[in-house]
């Protein structure tokens, strides 16, 4: 069998640390269960990682990165500012076979260790503000086109009023998903970004 890559070995680890802590969350998410989830020894981890906080900061990125280049693509190829928001929403709360739900309880787990670690805190903080820089854009462009209207606020408190409601459903769905009727996430939230912009109901 073929030695692996570092890159491959480096991916194992960081799909090891999203399993560990989908099931035990990240505080109980020790080497060694990193390790057997990964099918490695926990001195490859160490081989590889400095500690299981740069494995997290190296897991934020794996969670934010495809988002991001999903969500440019929704907003380049759609036909409006409304359609490109309203997909953006719908890839971002997917149910049913699209749903990550390992990946939106590590998210979960990330933004709360944010809330003690600095280094995770400024890599949360910039992962959230790549997601805010992409909804203000297209809130914006929609402004510009006569789509949306937003009142007294700008472009960025709507984008940031947006994510911070499903940034709530996320964390609902990791800690107690039976809250959340099946299916309503995203329409409820479509529903809330027209009050909020004005548009007419779908």
């Amino acid at each position: 069998m073929p030695r692996k890559s570092t890159d491959e070995r480096r991916q194992e680890i960081i799909q090891g640390l999203l399993e560990a802590m989908s099931e035990h969350g990240y505080a109980k998410a020790s080497i060694k269960k990193i390790a057997d989830a990964a099918g490695i020894t926990p001195g490859l981890i160490h081989y590889h990682f400095d500690s299981k906080q740069a494995i997290l900061l190296a897991l934020v990125d794996e969670l934010v990165t495809p988002q991001v280049a999903a969500l440019e693509e929704l907003a380049r190829t759609a036909d409006s500012p409304t359609a490109a928001l309203m997909a953006m929403i719908d890839h971002l709360l997917a149910m049913g076979d699209a749903a990550q739900p390992d990946a939106v309880a590590a998210w979960v787990s990330v933004g709360a260790e944010a809330i003690r670690e600095p280094d995770i805190a400024a890599a949360y903080s910039e992962s959230l503000a790549r997601l805010l820089g992409l909804f203000s854009d297209v809130i914006t462009d929609g402004q510009q086109a006569g789509e949306f209207s937003t009142g007294d606020l700008n472009a960025h408190a709507c984008a940031a009023a947006l994510v911070a409601i499903m940034e709530g459903y996320f964390t609902i769905a990791a800690s107690a998903r039976e809250h959340i009727p099946p299916g309503s996430a995203a329409p409820a939230t479509r529903r809330m970004a027209r009050g909020l912009l004005d548009l007419p109901a779908e």
